[in-house]
């Protein structure tokens, strides 16, 4: 399928929203799922391939790619071990390059991730504090 996509590329400003939008779901899928580092490269190309050809026809492909990715991203982090380590990083590399294809919608969604980080951090370090304070 992969070796086929970018064939289809041209085609995809043709097509209703929904079915750009899944193919590039299935993309990003493929991405931050599959264990093999080919399939991963070639699957990450299709999606930035794909972003950069309707990008000028369809910009609401940007921002789903920015959002899939990110949570797709963030969903392999989540468990980080020292085996999983080069994969992260991979993903992380990967999704800065999506990120940086429009900087102003990158840094739009990036501040909005970060402001979620930021809030979850002190949910956390909160949650860690009350047992400690009912002990008091």
């Amino acid at each position: 399928v992969l070796a086929n996509t970018h064939k289809i590329r041209p085609l995809c400003a043709g097509l209703p929203n929904r079915m750009s939008a899944k193919l590039l779901k299935v993309l990003l899928k493929l991405w931050a799922t599959f264990t093999d580092d080919d399939v991963a490269i070639d699957a990450f190309v299709e999606v930035r391939g794909l972003v950069v050809a309707l990008g000028d026809f369809k910009p609401e492909v940007l921002n789903e790619a920015l959002k899939q990715g990110y949570l797709n991203f963030s969903k392999t982090a989540k468990f980080t071990n020292p085996i999983s380590l080069g994969r992260i990083i991979f993903l992380s590399d990967t999704l800065a390059q999506l990120y940086a294809l429009d900087p102003p919608t990158g840094y739009r969604f990036a501040f909005i991730y970060i402001r979620q980080l930021a809030i979850h951090l002190r949910n956390a370090i909160v949650a860690k504090r009350a047992p400690n304070d009912q002990d008091k």
